[in-house]
């Protein structure tokens, strides 16, 4: 598990540069297949994705190095396992997309869709994605339905960072941060 995490940390280790760089390439880690060439460590490696896939989110920042059908970016997981093979080909994004590929290409007038991959109402924008889509916003409603019954969803990020650093009996902010992050 450590090598996993220092292939997704930013970090300065030698070993994550030269497997990105040789081994990986312009493919994402989570479709290589097990081969032949590979050697023992990394195929024990790739053998630990699903288990690994748990415990990494990915931070989009800029969306240059988000992956958009692999990373985990949003609270659905993977896209290309929330979507399936299909999804590339009917959202007309490649596959080793990055998420500033996406909000790029159409800036640029090519024919691909802006509207929100889940409910295809709004654009698809952070905030639309994990606040305002209906299906995150009924996630949201669970959630604090359990952790704190009185808040009403949150219309904007300063909101939902402002509740993060709350805590209470019946919802710590570790609890929350762990929801947030989920």
């Amino acid at each position: 598990m450590r090598f996993i995490w220092l292939l997704f940390s930013e970090n300065n280790s030698l070993w994550a540069k030269w497997q990105k760089q040789y081994i990986i390439g312009t493919k994402s880690f989570w479709e290589i297949e097990v081969s032949a060439i590979h050697s023992w460590l990394w195929k024990s490696i790739l053998q630990l994705r699903p288990l690994a896939a748990i415990f990494l989110r990915t931070n989009v920042a800029d969306g240059r190095n988000t992956q958009f059908w692999w990373d985990s970016w949003t609270p659905f997981g993977p896209l290309i396992q929330y979507l399936g093979y299909s999804g590339p080909s009917r959202l007309r994004l490649p596959l080793n997309a990055s998420v500033a590929a996406g909000v790029r290409l159409a800036s640029w007038g090519l024919n691909i869709t802006t509207l929100c991959c889940l409910c295809a109402v709004a654009n698809e924008t952070r905030g639309h994605v994990l606040l305002s889509c209906v299906y995150s916003r009924e996630i949201w409603k669970l959630i604090l339905l359990r952790l704190d019954p009185v808040r009403n969803l949150f219309s904007s990020w300063a909101e939902l960072l402002s509740w993060l650093r709350q805590g209470s009996s019946a919802a710590p902010r570790t609890l929350r941060s762990v929801v947030a992050q989920a």
